[in-house]
C-alpha cells in the first residue's frame, strides 16, 4: 500500500515541474559535458607526467598546450554549468512559492 502512494507522490512531483522538462534535460547535458572535461584533464596530466619521466620534451610542450586549453575549456563549461544550475534552482523555487500562494 504504501508503494502505491509513494507513486502517485512521484507522480504528482512529475507534474509540478513538467513545463521544466527541456531545462532540466539542457542542464543534464551541460553537467555531463562539463564532468567529461574535468576527466579528460585528468587524463591529459597523467600523459604530461608520463612524457616527463621520459624525458620526451618535444611531446611535453604539446601536452603542455593540450592541457592548458583543456583546462581552459573545462574552466568555461564549469563556470556555465555552476550559473545555470543556480539560475535554474533559483525559478523552480520562485515557481513553487507561486504555487503555493495560490493555493493559499
Amino acid at each position: 500500500m504504501d508503494n502505491g502512494r509513494s507513486k502517485i507522490k512521484y507522480r504528482e512531483i512529475v507534474k509540478l515541474f513538467s513545463d521544466c522538462r527541456i531545462k532540466q534535460i539542457g542542464l543534464f547535458f551541460l553537467c555531463a559535458i562539463a564532468v567529461s572535461s574535468e576527466l579528460y584533464l585528468v587524463y591529459q596530466i597523467k600523459g604530461l607526467i608520463d612524457c616527463l619521466s621520459a624525458q620526451n620534451y618535444d611531446l611535453f610542450i604539446i601536452l603542455i598546450r593540450r592541457v592548458f586549453l583543456t583546462a581552459i575549456f573545462a574552466f568555461v563549461f564549469t563556470i556555465l554549468q555552476t550559473k545555470q544550475w543556480h539560475t535554474f534552482r533559483a525559478e523552480l523555487i520562485n515557481k513553487m512559492r507561486v504555487k503555493m500562494y495560490k493555493k493559499c
